[in-house]
């Protein structure tokens, strides 16, 4: 991983930091700048940054010491332009890696477009903008955390409301059997009297059918005397 070193730095330009592998430069950018008006040029030694409106923002030649070109990165983070410069290997210890206070070798050029002072005011300009835009999302999302905990809470009482109507119909079945019950009763005694009524009426013909037999053999028998 990279150790990034925030030592003090010293020059007209100071913000930026390094680590044995890579150099990370922070540079302010003119308001409403976009990738297309910037011209950076990054050479094995140098490093240039153009406004094609504005004119130069940076430049720094030769820089502290060489950097790879080709693996050189650059994009845009709001109203910042960030650099990130891959250090060859110098050889020698770790430590032999790191450039110092001085973003150009001694006696080289570096010029920018703001002054340490001003860059300065920029980056706690920024800093605070970036405090501020975090605070904003957490208390959107404590907005919105807010919001769905009212809808949860909506959604279970309106669930609650329904389950309360379902059991009153539920309930609510069974009473018309008991509002009618004397008329179930009444219906079923019709019922258990029709079928007595009935098994008796069959009865009774049963009798009429075996006495009017019986009489009939009686009769015959007394005739043939």
């Amino acid at each position: 991983s990279l150790q990034r070193v925030v030592a003090a730095k010293e020059g007209p330009f100071t913000s930026w930091t390094e680590s044995p592998e890579q150099v990370e430069i922070d540079l302010p950018l003119p308001v409403s700048t976009s990738s297309r008006d910037l011209i950076v040029v990054i050479t094995a030694h140098a490093l240039s940054v153009r406004h094609r409106h504005v004119g130069l923002l940076l430049e720094v030649n030769p820089l502290a010491n060489l950097v790879v070109a080709d693996e050189c990165t650059w994009y845009l983070e709001g109203t910042l332009l960030k650099l990130h410069l891959a250090k060859q290997e110098y050889g020698g210890s770790r430590a032999d890696q790191y450039w110092g206070p001085q973003l150009r070798k001694a006696g080289g050029v570096l010029e920018c477009h703001m002054s340490p002072k001003d860059v300065a005011a920029f980056m706690q300009r920024r800093e605070r903008e970036i405090e501020r835009e975090v605070a904003e999302k957490k208390a959107q999302r404590e907005r919105e955390a807010e919001a769905e905990r009212v809808r949860q809470e909506r959604d279970a009482a309106a669930a609650a409301l329904h389950l309360e109507d379902s059991a009153a119909g539920d309930v609510a079945q069974p009473s018309w059997l008991l509002d009618n019950l004397h008329l179930v009763v009444a219906a079923v005694a019709v019922l258990v009297g029709a079928t007595r009524m009935y098994l008796l009426t069959m009865q009774y013909l049963q009798f009429q059918r075996e006495a009017a037999e019986n009489g009939g053999g009686l009769g015959g028998m007394a005739r043939d005397g």
